[in-house]
């Protein structure tokens, strides 16, 4: 679904917001702050009215809040208040945050945490820190968020404060969410749900059952992801918060719609869509409309899919409008300024060059002169040095007509060796094929003659390893490219083989996600055999007694241009008393010396059957 990523990110920075909103205890209506700060006599009472005000981060606009904190920030200078400044600066840091305006946004953030250092408030130290790495977050700079949130969570330790650990173990695990480590945001996840149980922060508990539904998402585990998200929305329901109401309903919109069962996702768009429209949140109500076009997509009615994809990519624009509008005018304020600047400066120019008139007249008249007794001069010595040049290109020229003529011929005798080369390398990849199949049908005439089953598990073992092998050679014999072997069509070779060889085809289903992605001999035949082991290994333990199951297999370039092929079974698992790291198992030994050939590293997990996760070089 192409609306998964882009509310992904939309979620996770929601996230972000609240985990600020919870810390305010006992938020206050907001008629009740205003009336308050109409009747107010003292200056200090006014200030901390005024930062209540600038934290209401979902009853009030971000422009009305920044006017709060910008008058509480005027306030507190007068009387020397830094705590208050730095609290008021945080909240601006917010606001701008939440009006995408990243720079003032770092730059307010930055100055609470100067005051907070200043007087050594260690709590605002800590608040500070975290609202940088939300910052940081925001324009991608991962490993920096990461940083100060764990800045931020060392000094809540210090402090023994649950919520806040809490909260920052949620942020920590966002961090790791969006680079896709996402087992460690699990586990921040998980610690965090841990101290939100024992406090009891009911609205936190549904915030980080969101955030667990939505890994379960990215990782396509679609069983989980409708537990979490639905045990988020009742939570949010019995709180009666609308803001969570709305973003829970769209989340499970969203898995229906992912799983193929429009009318159950129906509901909860319309819910979402209403809730969104109520609060203003034009990117939640945005992103529904994205979920209607899907909707009538899947129940067939292709005409109003049409429509509201149109309605979503013209709120798309207006939304990216309105925000270019605000930037256009802060630059026509700006240029208008230095116009005006240009413009005096201009006028005292422009007095004294009235001045200089005649010297200047004169001076040019000089200059005209003198440029035109140099051009001539130019002209005649040009003149000359045109008729040598000429001789000396024509020179050049047969030099190189000549030199061409001889990087022609050059070109095509190695043209030809290269043909032979080619034809050379193509036969002997087919005579080592033909020899090895020879070998593979020696050992299976062997392994006839044995009767011992240990012996002959051994002999199909290395009938298996041998195979492998031969569809690497057969691949590079069938290929003009002898650098380049299509792994995809070698794992889908390799298991098709092992299927036919055991007879376990109508038992197990596969599922191959593999990227275009091509090898050169020195990766192939590694990654064959480890998928070799690991197939085999499978097949043999992990489904005892003819029992169905399902076997995975991905393959991908990450970022840094390294691959990541996992291996995935629904089976029994690998018994928890092996340890992989010293193992005796010649399999499990294989795979990690062959790994370590391809200069990569293997971590394995017994989630949910055996999963075995390889991240490699591609050796050419």
């Amino acid at each position: 679904m192409y609306f998964e990523k882009k509310f992904f990110v939309f979620f996770i920075s929601i996230t972000l917001l609240l985990c600020i909103n919870i810390l305010t205890a006992f938020p206050m209506q907001t008629g009740t702050l205003k009336n308050r700060l109409e009747n107010v006599s003292g200056e200090q009472e006014k200030i901390e009215i005024l930062i209540e005000l600038a934290g209401l981060y979902w009853e009030l606009q971000p422009d009305e809040r920044i006017a709060y904190a910008e008058q509480a920030v005027k306030l507190s200078e007068k009387f020397r208040d830094f705590k208050s400044k730095a609290e008021a600066y945080n909240h601006l840091g917010v606001a701008y945050n939440n009006l995408g305006n990243s720079e003032k946004s770092m730059d307010y953030f930055m100055k609470a945490l100067k005051i907070m250092e200043q007087i050594n408030d260690k709590s605002g130290i800590a608040l500070s820190y975290r609202n940088i790495g939300q910052a940081n977050f925001y324009i991608g700079n991962f490993d920096k968020a990461l940083q100060d949130f764990q800045k931020s969570l060392d000094i809540k330790k210090e402090s023994g404060d649950k919520k806040g650990i809490s909260q920052l173990l949620i942020l920590i695990g966002n961090v790791k969410a969006k680079t896709e480590k996402y087992d460690e945001a699990l586990g921040n996840y998980l610690k965090a749900l841990e101290i939100k149980k024992e406090i009891d922060d009911r609205l936190g508990i549904a915030q980080i059952y969101n955030n667990l539904g939505n890994v379960y998402f990215a990782l396509g585990e679609m069983e989980n992801v409708l537990e979490y998200r639905l045990k988020a929305l009742k939570i949010d329901r019995e709180l009666g918060n609308n803001w969570e109401i709305a973003l829970s309903s769209y989340n499970l919109a969203e898995y229906y719609l992912k799983v193929k069962q429009p009318e159950k996702a129906y509901p909860y768009i319309l819910e979402s869509k209403e809730l969104a429209e109520n609060l203003e949140n034009k990117g939640l109500a945005r992103d529904n409309l994205g979920n209607y076009s899907l909707y009538y997509e899947q129940t067939g009615d292709y005409k109003k899919a049409l429509k509201y994809q149109r309605d979503y990519s013209e709120l798309t624009k207006s939304m990216f409008s309105e925000k270019l509008s605000e930037k256009i005018a802060e630059m026509q304020v700006k240029y208008e300024t230095e116009k005006k600047e240009k413009e005096n400066q201009a006028y005292k120019l422009q007095l004294q060059k009235v001045r200089s008139h005649r010297q200047q007249l004169v001076f040019i008249l000089a200059i005209v002169l003198l440029i035109g007794l140099f051009i001539y001069y130019r002209y005649r010595t040009k003149k000359k040095s045109a008729l040598l040049l000429q001789h000396l290109v024509n020179e050049r020229t047969q030099e190189l007509q000549q030199k061409i003529s001889e990087l022609r011929q050059a070109k095509d005798r190695i043209h030809k060796d290269l043909k032979e080369r080619e034809a050379l390398l193509q036969e002997i990849h087919h005579r080592v094929k033909n020899n090895m199949q020879i070998i593979k049908s020696m050992i299976d005439l062997q392994g006839h003659e044995v009767t011992d089953k240990t012996t002959l598990n051994a002999f199909e073992t290395c009938v298996n390893r041998i195979q492998s092998m031969v569809l690497v050679h057969e691949l590079l014999y069938e290929s003009s490219d002898f650098a380049n072997i299509p792994f995809k069509e070698y794992v889908e070779k390799i298991a098709e083989e092992l299927l036919r060889s055991t007879a376990r085809g109508e038992n197990i289903s596969l599922d191959l996600k593999i990227e275009d992605i091509s090898f050169g001999i020195k990766t192939a035949i590694p990654c064959g055999l480890i998928l070799n082991e690991l197939f085999s290994n499978s097949l043999k333990y992990a489904f005892p007694e003819g029992q169905k199951g399902r076997i995975q297999i991905s393959l991908q370039l990450l970022k840094n241009k390294s691959c990541e092929l996992i291996f995935r079974d629904n089976g029994v698992g690998i018994p928890g008393d092996i340890d992989f790291d010293k193992t005796e198992s010649l399999g499990l030994y294989l795979i990690k010396i062959l790994t370590e050939q391809i200069e990569g590293t293997v971590s394995m997990s017994r989630r949910n059957g055996t999963m075995f996760k390889i991240i490699f070089r591609n050796l050419k």
